[in-house]
This record gives structure tokens, sequence and C-alpha cells, in this order.
């Protein structure tokens, strides 16, 4: 989706990731349910903790980093995709999660 929303030259394009972009709302109680699944019931409340921890340090950086790109990516004038910069630090921070994600060992 964030692919969509960094080359969206017109705003059709951009409509066309929205779709994609919903299913972010349905992704993280599902990465919840199958984090709870891999923890005994004893840790369920530590592994609660800290997600919650986790999304909160995200909700204080995220703002402060995207600001940033966004304010660079007006800035540069000579290239006019720079606009998109801070959806394409969405993508690289997603590619970096999916490289780690498929690092971690299967399970049987």
């Amino acid at each position: 989706a964030f692919s969509f929303y960094a080359s969206a030259s017109v705003g059709w394009v951009f409509l066309i990731g929205l779709p994609l972009g919903a299913l972010f709302g349905v992704a993280i109680p599902a990465m919840q349910g199958i984090a709870t699944r891999d923890v005994d019931s004893n840790n369920q409340g530590q592994l609660q903790g800290a997600l919650s921890s986790l999304t909160s340090i995200a909700a204080i950086i995220a703002p402060l980093l995207f600001t940033q790109a966004f304010t660079l990516g007006n800035a540069v004038t000579s290239i006019p995709a720079a606009v998109g910069l801070p959806y394409v630090l969405s993508v690289g921070f997603f590619i970096v999660a999916l490289m780690l994600t498929l690092r971690l060992p299967r399970r049987d």
C-alpha cells in the first residue's frame, strides 16, 4: 500500500492503495493472536505488556521521524516524487521487518 502512496503522481493511484492500507487494521490483532499462541498462559501478560510498550514507543518516534521525512521531501523541489519520501521510508521499514521475519525459525 505504501508503495502506491509513494509513487502516486495523481490522486487515483493513491486511491488504489487505500484498500490495501485498510488491511493493516486487521493485521495487528492477527499478529497478536499468532504471538499469543506461542506463549504459555503464565506469560500472556508480559507479552501483551511488551507489545503495548513497542506500540507506545512507535507512537512517539514515528511522528518525529515522518514529519522530518515529509519536510525533507517537500524541500527537495528538484525531484517531484520526493514528496512521497515518508511512504518510501515506510516501505523500507516493511522490507526490514519482512527480512527479520523470514529469519525466524519455522515452527513445525
